[in-house]
């Protein structure tokens, strides 16, 4: 307090200081409380609520720019998950477009490309062989199989030539090609493709056609021209393929039209005993086989049981042709 005094030394009517009288009149206190008012002013200037609202628009402008970075990461969020999206969708496409590309013959020389049509065949267990003699075998792994027969313009846009003698017509089926006739065709074939192309197994070929049935036929016991291209009805002609309705899996002419290379050797005693799981046939036999029946047999020969043999290498018939499978 004396460092106050010291330092502000007031005079009231002229001599008298202030700090130094210990009684004061009306004008003096009046002085004082002004005095005193300024200092508390003057103070609240510096300390008072000025600093606080300072403080307080600072918090706020702190809160203000969190709110923006709140918002600011929620949008880099947004965009984010929209561009996973957009790629998500992208690779989508290009699977299905892989899809689309590994079902079709693309040509070294040409762009020309030709649909072959898989069917996937979703893995299983079937009764195979005749009713009363059959055996249980069981597919382990799903796989595609041709939804019709290989045709003469599919033939003819890899190998280059058409080997069918009785009629040519591009929607007709290929026909008088040898076993390994078919082997090179699938060669060449899986040289400008993807690849996996192949014969369907015995076992494949009647658990494809029989689509879940244990009947004759995959539509039933008893078989009518409006079911299938039999010898009984065809007279003597092939049909384009799918020219009848499809069995379960969405296979047509599996009964009737052309007989159908198998990869199997044939073997008599094989077929009843084969395996449980997956049968590949006999190491070796005296031909490989062909299913299905044609345009030039009985209705019998187009049991979905019925199974034929042929040497692979010479014979060509207008009555045989083949269907293609693929590895999945």
């Amino acid at each position: 307090m004396s460092n106050i005094k010291n330092t502000l030394k007031f005079k009231w009517n002229g001599n008298v200081d202030l700090f130094d009288k210990t009684t004061y009149g009306p004008s003096e206190v009046v002085f004082l409380l002004w005095l005193t008012l300024a200092f508390i002013w003057f103070f609240y200037i510096l300390f008072g609520p000025s600093s606080d609202i300072g403080g307080k628009a600072s918090v706020d402008k702190i809160g203000l720019g969190e709110s923006h970075g709140q918002r600011d990461s929620m949008l880099r969020l947004k965009q984010e998950e929209d561009k996973a999206l957009q790629l998500e969708v992208f690779r989508l496409h290009q699977k299905k477009e892989e899809r689309a590309r590994l079902d079709k013959i693309v040509v070294e020389d040409s762009s020309r490309e030709i649909d072959m049509d898989l069917v996937i065949i979703p893995a299983g267990k079937f009764l195979m062989g005749s009713l009363g003699k059959g055996h249980e075998v069981k597919i382990t792994k799903s796989f595609y199989m041709g939804k019709y027969e290989v045709t003469q313009e599919q033939w003819i846009t890899v190998m280059k030539n058409n080997p069918s003698t009785k009629s040519k017509s591009a929607s007709l089926p290929v026909t008088d090609v040898s076993w390994t006739d078919c082997q090179e065709f699938i060669y060449k074939l899986n040289d400008k493709t993807k690849g996996g192309y192949r014969l369907p197994t015995e076992a494949e070929w009647e658990y494809a056609c029989r689509a879940g049935t244990t009947t004759a036929y995959s539509f039933g016991n008893e078989i009518t021209p409006q079911d299938a291209n039999y010898g009984d009805v065809a007279v003597g002609r092939i049909k384009a393929v799918g020219s009848y309705k499809p069995n379960a899996f969405g296979l047509y002419d599996m009964h009737g039209n052309v007989w159908e290379w198998c990869q199997d050797w044939f073997g008599a005693g094989y077929y009843a005993n084969s395996p449980y799981e997956d049968p590949q046939g006999p190491a070796t036999g005296e031909g490989r086989v062909f299913r299905g029946g044609s345009i030039g047999d009985s209705a019998s020969f187009a049991f979905s049981s019925n199974r034929n043999y042929n040497p692979p290498n010479i014979q060509r018939s207008y009555l045989l042709g083949f269907r293609l499978a693929r590895t999945k």
